[in-house]
């Protein structure tokens, strides 16, 4: 609520929440009739005591498969206890997280009908983008873009808008994702937010209007990296010439 997130996209996205009491989890899973050994193979329980649960205190976000099965968990810490804000849960047989991409199946029916889609970084970004009227818009979980997950939405998209974060990490993604999307036939464009660091932040401070407006801008991935690099380098003398066009070669040698 505090980020604006309406309760249409708590239900559509299964937003929950993990009790803070450490013994609740493993009590009730027990009381379904799982066997400890299942448990232990979840990624729900910490790997040195089987029965104390990875997620506490935490908002949840269901993972789910483009079928809809749900195979893992994200958490963002509430309590403030926690070093990490955000975990998920470890690999499983259930969850190789190179091949599974945050909000693809709550994208599914909108993406066959455009064929396009737009990647974030994070889960309340996917979620924003979804409020905002964006129904396409996935995330690959914590890590960049892999080509696992590219061939899974290149079934349905032929296009791509990148909306990551405007910081250095983010920036880095959005080169490599650029050059990975090139390199499977992907056509793709880089959005540019001016007033905000990523699409969650802007439905949190403007509301959803602003954030589909700022999505109409765009720049395509040559321009963008072309303009990447003569920020970085300067471009007047020779060396600053060969090192912007070091970073556009990975995406010309794609092309």
């Amino acid at each position: 609520e505090h980020r604006n997130i309406s309760p249409q996209m708590q239900q559509k996205f299964l937003l929950g929440y993990a009790p803070a009491d450490p013994d609740w989890l493993y009590r009730f899973l027990l009381s379904k009739h799982y066997s400890e050994h299942m448990l232990a193979q979840t990624g729900l329980f910490a790997k040195n005591n089987p029965t104390y649960p990875l997620f506490r205190d935490r908002l949840m976000f269901p993972i789910r498969d483009w079928k809809g099965n749900c195979v893992a968990f994200g958490g963002r810490d509430l309590g403030g206890q926690s070093k990490a804000k955000y975990i998920n849960t470890p690999e499983t047989a259930l969850f190789r997280k190179r091949e599974i991409i945050y909000g693809m199946y709550e994208s599914l029916d909108e993406l066959k009908k455009s064929e396009s889609c737009y990647l974030c970084e994070g889960y309340f970004d996917v979620i924003a983008m979804h409020q905002a009227g964006m129904g396409t818009a996935m995330a690959p979980l914590g890590t960049a873009f892999t080509l696992e997950q590219g061939r899974l939405v290149r079934r349905y998209a032929k296009q791509a808008g990148l909306l990551f974060d405007s910081d250095s990490a983010g920036q880095q993604a959005t080169k490599k994702t650029l050059t990975l999307c090139e390199s499977i036939g992907f056509e793709s464009r880089v959005i540019l937010l001016e007033s905000a660091k990523d699409p969650a932040e802007l439905l949190e401070t403007s509301g959803a209007q602003a954030l589909t407006q700022a999505c109409k801008t765009s720049r395509t991935a040559f321009d963008y990296l072309v303009y990447s690099a003569l920020n970085l380098y300067d471009a007047k003398k020779p060396k600053g010439k060969l090192q912007v066009l070091n970073e556009v070669k990975p995406y010309l040698d794609a092309v």
